[in-house]
């Protein structure tokens, strides 16, 4: 059943769970923005710390919210996709914060020109240390296969998610790379590039922590399996496992993705 939209342009979805110091960042940063035409959507996990009260504390315009038990993160950005009446969907976890009070007010004449999605930069922070993680000028399926678009600093239109299916739940990490894997083979995705920071990533979640590596690896040859057949994704994922390989394979690896799924 299509959704209904209503006239808002952007829909912001933050999930939660007994993140109250990192949710309470996170809805200031929304709180804050100049710009106003968005709602909040934050799907807390049934936490049992103080994250509702935080919730409760908070009190600007077309925040909506739930508290209440889920089967994981991607079962709960998938609950907050079905909510969502803008435009465009931007996923701002609990902890991460927008770069600005500014920020969606740069942001919202771009939002207005019907790209399928609008991607800036991304500054990740840890033990003190920052780091700007700047997407490519053209992104690429190569780049796909090996990094991620910054899930925090990606605006998706709504719609996509009911073309190509919302997040896979079977996944605890990957599902957000997964979709965008599965968008860039199946079409000519309509995206734009902006030049600044969006958010501002907290390093402390599950896909940061290097004792998820291995599931992600698992959950990523899953996609990739799903995504290309079985056969081209072994050659897929075998050449890419190389620590080093020569250039003839190289070149047929490139060769044979760019007649399949206009490899750039």
């Amino acid at each position: 059943m299509k959704k209904i939209m209503d006239n808002r342009l952007l829909s912001i979805i933050t999930i939660n769970y007994n993140n109250t110091d990192g949710l309470r960042e996170t809805m200031k940063s929304v709180m804050s923005q100049t710009w106003k035409d968005f709602e909040h959507i934050v799907i807390d996990g049934g936490s049992t710390d103080s994250s509702v009260e935080v919730i409760q504390s908070f009190s600007y315009d077309h925040l909506i919210w739930i508290s209440e038990p889920d089967h994981g993160i991607y079962n709960a950005m998938n609950k907050g996709i079905k909510k969502a009446s803008g435009k465009y969907l931007l996923f701002l976890n609990s902890g991460d914060v927008l770069s600005g009070s500014e920020v969606l007010s740069k942001i919202s004449s771009d939002l207005k020109n019907d790209y399928d999605l609008v991607i800036g930069s991304i500054k990740t922070v840890k033990e003190a240390i920052d780091k700007i993680i700047k997407p490519p000028s053209i992104i690429t399926l190569k780049y796909l296969l090996t990094n991620s678009l910054p899930h925090p600093s990606t605006f998706y239109k709504n719609e996509l998610f009911e073309i190509y299916g919302m997040y896979n739940e079977q996944n605890k990490i990957v599902s957000d790379w997964e979709f965008n894997l599965k968008l860039f083979a199946s079409t000519e995705v309509n995206y734009k590039i902006v030049e600044y920071i969006v958010s501002v990533f907290d390093l402390s979640g599950i896909s940061s922590s290097t004792s998820n590596r291995d599931v992600m690896r698992e959950e990523g040859k899953r996609a990739v399996r799903a995504i290309y057949g079985e056969l081209t994704a072994e050659y897929i994922l075998n050449t890419l496992e190389r620590k080093t390989y020569k250039s003839s394979k190289k070149k047929k690896l490139l060769a044979l993705l760019n007649k399949l799924y206009k490899w750039r």
